[in-house]
């Protein structure tokens, strides 16, 4: 699914909803509707993000259930971050690095503040 991008306003505030994958293309897209937005020089400024790809990973492990589980290499920047803050599914697993993904030693419910 490609990401869409609509632009409204809400009770006086700029509101873009965002739904679909951000790739390469969307995100000049997204990129440039952000710098309209922030020169609108609003005061309030709503982002609502649909994040397709972490919803399709808490999808996929509440269908894996309880006895398996999904690892994420740790990720980096933003996306570490905003995945510090989601609530996802106890059976999603990080690790370090992709070797210690792949080696099985990865510990149960390891969460992104616990790893380097």
């Amino acid at each position: 699914m490609d990401a869409d991008f609509i632009t409204t306003s809400v009770n006086k505030r700029v509101v873009l909803h965002c739904t679909g994958e951000l790739d390469l293309v969307s995100r000049t897209e997204f990129a440039v509707r952000l710098g309209e937005i922030a020169s609108a020089a609003m005061p309030w400024v709503v982002i609502d993000l649909d994040c397709g790809a972490v919803t399709l990973l808490e999808r996929m492990a509440r269908r894996m259930g309880p006895t398996r589980s999904v690892v994420v290499v740790a990720p980096h920047g933003i996306v570490r971050r905003l995945l510090t803050v989601v609530d996802l599914d106890p059976s999603v697993r990080f690790a370090s690095t992709f070797e210690e993904a792949v080696s099985g030693r990865v510990l149960p419910h390891r969460s992104l503040k616990e790893i380097a």
